[in-house]
């Protein structure tokens, strides 16, 4: 897994009067590796999101590295979009069986279209976990049907109420979802063909805020992005987080790029 995690609360507080020199130092005397730094949002917070860009390979072993460590900060669940709601009974059955059943993992991942080793990986980091310590965490899968436009259901409400109706008034959870679905105070715009606004979304991160408050916290994951005139990819910060990042994978893992699919 590559150390790579773009944290927008940490970037407000860069100073900037120096430029990218300025931001370049202060990243590498304060910078923290990418699991601490996540796992450390729970200090303050009981549900944190972690907003992925997608098929971006090291998202998905930053979140399985993680769940080991989950119950060190008493987080007892593990939220994910790529599980499919439908699959909660197999996830639920795949997690604390006694034998991994690689064959229901894969099933799981094929049921929402997202059959990636990475993903699997989660749902094997999370088994491994119960091994050694019945019960410590449970998954919850909040992805939506397949059909949901045809059924009228708004991805978002489905995901946040999801989540809502299995953590408890004291339970801490890690929610793992696409960036855009995580917004919590940004209202995202819907964007007409002319290029005109027509309204704004309160996407599932706000919808969370809403109820829970502060008590959610978004941790938006290393990407580049979509903006400026004409649009083009851009790196945040002039590309300063990506080069001051470690960049070696751990053994046995390629560098950071597209998921392998997996079954």
């Amino acid at each position: 897994m590559r150390a790579i995690l773009l944290l927008l609360p940490l970037l407000a507080v860069v100073p900037a009067a120096g430029g990218n020199g300025d931001l370049k130092l202060w990243l590498e005397s304060h910078g923290r590796p990418p699991v601490e730094y996540l796992l450390s949002a729970f200090d303050d917070h009981r549900l944190v999101i972690a907003g992925e860009g997608h098929w971006i390979r090291h998202d998905a072993e930053l979140i399985a590295a993680a769940v080991p460590r989950l119950a060190g900060k008493g987080v007892g669940i593990l939220a994910a979009e790529m599980f499919p709601a439908d699959e909660q009974e197999r996830i639920d059955r795949l997690v604390v069986a006694e034998e991994w059943n690689q064959a229901d993992a894969v099933t799981v991942l094929r049921a929402a279209a997202w059959p990636y080793r990475q993903y699997l990986d989660i749902l094997r980091a999370a088994w491994k976990t119960n091994q050694g310590a019945p019960g410590a965490i449970r998954i919850v899968a909040f992805g939506p049907p397949s059909d949901f436009r045809e059924r009228g259901i708004d991805p978002d409400e489905f995901m946040a109420q999801r989540i809502l109706e299995e953590i408890g008034p004291r339970d801490r959870a890690l929610v793992y979802a696409g960036l855009h679905h995580g917004f919590t105070r940004y209202e995202q715009p819907t964007i007409l063909d002319n290029g005109r606004v027509d309204g704004f979304m309160v996407r599932m991160g706000g919808v969370l805020r809403q109820r829970l408050d502060d008590d959610v916290f978004l941790v938006v994951l290393h990407r580049p992005f979509w903006c400026g005139s004409p649009p083009r990819w851009t790196r945040p910060g002039g590309a300063i987080r990506s080069r001051t990042s470690a960049t070696s994978p751990t053994k046995g893992s390629r560098r950071s790029g597209q998921p392998s699919r997996s079954g």
